[in-house]
């Protein structure tokens, strides 16, 4: 079909085009046959009149035709119509607040992902991204390094093809969020504030580790260790505010059990080696013994050089824990560090699918946060507890957490630890704040929680796998608990960004 010179090229390849446009094109090629003098008169005519105008004879020649001639099949050449003039509309491209409409014709999507590859979260989100795009979604990856990189792209991109979709994270330039926040391209971003965005509702979402969740973990593995003298957090260098987020909640977990946290952050205007000796200087004023969060495994191993320069122990005198469990890092340094474990790979599948959702057009007009929930501690040597308390509660705790499945009672805890019921107890109310039944209930739920999320087997069946024979005495448990009914949890939890 000759509309247009544009619309021409964008429908040259017939092979790949349904029998539904093919048989669309026919009939746009009747309605000018119909209306105009000749189909050579409005070839010719359409290089030289305004678009606007012979695109309005098309519409009421196609929608006479499809209402009074063949109005059986109406539905089914609106959506070729639609598909075949509205797409290959030959409007101006650079005006990044165009919604394209584009046609179920196979093509790939042009995504742009701009990730730091060099640390561990980077490398895993890319891999959750990959898994995501293995369950058979076409997209053309567009993966950009450097902040370099992405400008040129974002630019070439405003002037020729605009992508469909953009996903970037934290190490993303303020140039190019500046650029991202004045367009309608749909667009992800992973661990960047709102504040980046204030000025844009539409297409976008936001997905992030729970910042608040990494600090009450780190907390309450710290106080299960045994009784410290005094309790720190370090800081990222620079004003990041994850790790503010991550401090505070860090600070609220101490303080639920009567604790105090102190906090080290660098001086703005020191090089790193001014930052190391003013660490050192911080470490060596705690009191001893003490135990010390980072605020990611970069900063942690930097904790544990400045200990080093401080003669001080690790652990028998600073007790040192990161996050993100970067594995190169924890692994290879003296002793082990131990981290609280993120699930970055997680965000990129969360990062990947909002944007899928988004390019659909099935999100809610304003923009989502989705979080990612933390998966635990890797313990090291870096935390090896070093008080007799904190080694018979970390026992009990893992008999409990590996026969959590099982109908596990106090008695049993009690005779693996070999102690009495009473010193048991004392211990478990002293170092975890509640009783040893507490404790077991806490995490038969936990196994409830992960099973319902991770599988889809009937609740009947989950409950007797994990223990529980009446099946409404636990559906009160966990509503008590929990604050929601199982399937309610479970629909909450396996599609956190879907709308109802």
């Amino acid at each position: 079909i000759k509309i247009s010179e544009s619309a021409e090229n964008a429908c040259e390849a017939s092979a790949t085009q349904t029998p539904r446009i093919r048989f669309a094109e026919r009939v746009i090629d009747i309605g000018f046959s119909f209306f105009a003098p000749s189909p050579a008169i409005v070839s010719s005519s359409l290089k030289s009149a305004p678009i606007l105008i012979w695109r309005g004879i098309i519409v009421n020649s196609f929608n006479y035709i499809i209402k009074h001639l063949l109005p059986p099949f109406s539905s089914i050449f609106r959506d070729a119509y639609r598909t075949v003039l509205c797409y290959h509309s030959p409007m101006n491209t650079s005006d990044s607040r165009i919604r394209w409409k584009r046609p179920p014709d196979g093509k790939p999507r042009k995504v742009i992902v701009s990730f730091r590859l060099a640390g561990i979260n980077g490398r895993k989100e890319l891999s959750g991204i990959f898994r995501y795009l293995g369950s058979g979604h076409n997209w053309d990856l567009r993966i950009m390094q450097s902040s370099e990189e992405l400008m040129r792209e974002l630019h070439f991109s405003k002037r020729n093809a605009k992508p469909d979709g953009v996903i970037v994270d934290a190490l993303c330039p303020e140039d190019a969020l500046r650029f991202l926040a004045t367009t309608s391209v749909s667009t992800v971003a992973v661990d960047i504030g709102r504040e980046c965005f204030s000025n844009r509702t539409r297409r976008l979402a936001f997905v992030c580790n729970d910042d608040g969740g990494v600090g009450l973990c780190g907390a309450k593995h710290l106080l299960s260790l045994g009784n410290f003298r005094s309790y720190g957090f370090v800081h990222a260098r620079g004003e990041k505010p994850w790790s503010v987020r991550r401090e505070k909640a860090f600070r609220i977990g101490l303080s639920s059990k009567g604790r105090d946290c102190l906090t080290f952050a660098d001086d703005p205007d020191s090089d790193p080696f001014m930052d190391r000796q003013n660490l050192a200087t911080w470490l060596k004023a705690l009191p001893k013994p003490t135990a010390v969060m980072a605020a990611w495994d970069g900063r942690a191993r930097q904790v544990l050089e400045a200990c080093h320069d401080a003669k001080l122990s690790v652990p028998g005198q600073v007790a040192l824990l990161g996050v993100d469990n970067d594995e190169l890092l924890c692994e290879h340094t003296a002793p082990p560090l131990s981290s609280v474990l993120t699930d970055a790979e997680e965000e990129g599948f969360k990062a990947a699918e909002a944007l899928d959702l988004l390019m659909n057009g099935k999100m809610l007009p304003q923009p989502r946060t989705i979080l990612c929930r933390v998966k635990g501690v890797v313990e090291r040597e870096s935390t090896t507890p070093i008080a007799p308390s904190g080694l018979l509660i970390r026992r009990a705790i893992a008999f409990i957490r590996k026969n959590a499945d099982k109908s596990v009672r106090v008695p049993d805890v009690v005779a693996y630890l070999g102690v009495s019921r009473r010193l048991a107890d004392k211990r478990f109310h002293e170092l975890q704040g509640e009783t040893i039944l507490e404790t077991i209930t806490r995490f038969r739920l936990e196994e409830i929680k992960s099973r319902l999320v991770s599988s889809r087997l009937p609740i009947n069946r989950i409950s007797r796998a994990c223990g529980f024979t009446n099946l409404n005495y636990l559906k009160c448990l966990f509503k008590r608990h929990v604050g929601v009914s199982m399937l309610e949890y479970r629909n909450k939890t396996t599609c956190p960004i879907l709308p109802k």
